[in-house]
């Protein structure tokens, strides 16, 4: 594949995720735990309306990014959008295996874990236990405190999510190889301070590559990652569309348990 090939490959996935992203429009988020909603399943569909505006928003910023030229900045957008998409998609697994094993009860709690996921608060967990820091060294609410000292946050492993969707696509295609994975490896590359993104990015005589299908333009393999990245929008309705199906499910199981 020359680059000139890969470039218009990039190009018409880049046009095609676009006019996907015209007919989406960001969904209303609701800050429902206030209500004293108890519904799994409406906070189900909430947690999939945030996937879903997460997504468009950071396709947004990839394509402005693009338009000014910013390719590597954009292929760490385009990554956030991948990690996004395979979290949504792990989220339905889990709720819906939790479901299908424990009940309302039990996929609540998986519910609640992914909407309620922070790695900050978890690390902040540790520090409260270790003695790091006290009480007396914040302000806390006694509900916040009682969180605190329960080590109630959990953290959902973004790893997790990317392996089932890198096996996912594996089992649907039949190889061994992922695209995804490929793709997810060179928006990494791409995002932290290694090889490409340090030497390759800032040394023009490195921008060509030779390789076993001719010569490559660096910037245009780094644009064809981004605009896979990006394409995942096409995906979306679907993902959230499944995602609100298993969000119907708990809040019918839940109406007739109550």
């Amino acid at each position: 594949m020359t680059s000139n090939i890969i470039r218009e490959v990039a190009e018409q996935a880049l046009a095609e995720a676009a006019e996907a992203r015209k007919f989406m429009e960001f969904h209303e988020i609701l800050f429902l735990g206030p209500t004293g909603i108890t519904d799994p399943g409406r906070h189900y569909d909430n947690y999939a309306n945030m996937i879903w505006n997460r997504i468009l928003s950071l396709y947004d910023d990839c394509a402005l990014l693009l338009g000014a030229d910013r390719i590597p900045a954009a292929c760490a957008m385009a990554r956030c959008i991948l990690e996004t998409y395979a979290v949504g998609e792990f989220s339905k697994h889990e709720v819906a295996k939790a479901f299908g094993k424990g009940g309302i009860a039990a996929a609540g709690e998986v519910v609640l874990a992914y909407i309620n996921s922070s790695r900050l608060k978890v690390e902040e967990q540790k520090r409260f236990k270790a003695g790091t820091f006290s009480r007396d060294d914040y302000h806390f609410t006694e509900q916040a405190l009682q969180r605190m000292t329960n080590e109630e946050a959990v953290s959902k492993h973004i790893l997790n999510a990317l392996r089932n969707l890198f096996k996912r696509e594996m089992d649907i295609t039949q190889r061994n190889e992922s695209q995804f994975e490929l793709t997810y490896e060179t928006l990494s590359e791409w995002t932290h301070p290694s090889q490409t993104s340090l030497f390759h990015a800032f040394a023009k005589q490195a921008w060509t590559v030779e390789t076993s299908a001719g010569l490559i333009s660096i910037w245009d393999g780094a644009l064809a990652a981004c605009a896979r990245g990006m394409h995942f929008v096409t995906a979306v309705p679907e993902l959230v569309g499944n995602m609100k199906d298993v969000a119907d499910q708990l809040s019918e199981a839940y109406a007739s348990a109550a």
